[in-house]
């Protein structure tokens, strides 16, 4: 949870507009933590000698409540037009994985 806490913190910063850098950078650590959360068989490992590694229900539950804590982050108001773009993104990929699971 700390470690996880600790990477929240420095990918989204309040009142910070993100660079496309930034954004690009954000958009992947959903998209790793969505990964983390899915079955061996989604994301393409056939079990054996496959390197996507399974998490532990501890481990899970803390990328669950990073999860949950982005979708929060992304639901503020942006002042920039692509930032707003942005955010709407990755609460859409964030919106499509809680309504599935």
């Amino acid at each position: 949870s700390e470690v996880l806490d600790d990477l929240f913190n420095g990918i989204f910063v309040k009142n910070e507009t993100p660079d496309s850098y930034k954004r690009n950078l954000q958009s992947k650590y959903v998209d790793a933590l969505l990964g983390a959360m899915s079955p061996r068989e989604s994301r393409g490992g056939s079990g054996r000698g496959s390197s996507s590694p399974e998490y532990d229900e501890i481990a899970k539950a803390a990328i669950f409540d990073s999860l949950r804590q982005i979708e929060r982050f992304t639901k503020r108001p942006a002042k920039d037009v692509e930032a707003k773009k942005h955010f709407a993104y990755l609460n859409w990929k964030l919106t499509r994985f809680f309504e599935e699971n």
